[in-house]
């Protein structure tokens, strides 16, 4: 017999004290799905913005295979340099190809890339942009921003001289040329 079982048959009132209630989730969509809030509540990353880049639409399994990839960087170790990015890219050669870039702007710290980042990361874009979207995370506390965009978007910005990342609402380093 469980214990509540028996103070219920002894007469004795199964009552819980009042607690306050308070509210530190964040606001949360009423579609969002079971894992979704589960990763929105552990709010990882302190976000300061979420933009909506505005491509052609990406596909989901080419996004998911690079974020694989970064994941799969990231745990073997590896991290972002200082004042750097690193991308990496599903398909390798296809003009389809959807790439995942992690920009790091500390001065003197290399940043890991933990999946739980990249979950945030993907789900924050999915929520703000539409599913297929690309667009871009950033935190200012963290001086790091996510960007999962056509890989066809990467590689002409570096080819025009632009930087792929920005700091503070500016793309890095505009204010340093």
């Amino acid at each position: 017999m469980h214990i509540a079982s028996f103070l219920v048959t002894a007469g004795m009132a199964l009552t819980a004290p009042v607690l306050p209630f308070i509210d530190n989730t964040p606001n949360i969509a009423p579609n969002t799905t079971l894992v979704e809030t589960i990763i929105l509540a552990s709010q990882v990353i302190p976000i300061t913005e979420i933009t909506c880049m505005h491509h052609l639409p990406i596909s989901q399994e080419y996004s998911t295979a690079a974020k694989d990839a970064m994941i799969e960087w990231g745990e073997n170790g590896s991290k972002v340099s200082q004042r750097s990015h690193v991308a990496k890219w599903f398909p390798v050669n296809s003009t389809e190809s959807v790439a995942w870039i992690v920009c790091n702007f500390k001065y003197l710290y290399s940043d890991p890339v933990p999946r739980k980042e990249l979950d945030q990361a993907q789900l924050e874009i999915e929520l703000e942009c539409g599913r297929n979207e690309s667009g871009r995370v950033y935190s200012e506390k963290w001086e790091k921003e996510y960007i999962v965009a056509p890989h066809s978007w990467y590689t002409q910005t570096l080819s025009r001289g632009q930087h792929v990342c920005r700091h503070r609402g500016r793309f890095w380093f505009d204010s340093e040329q």
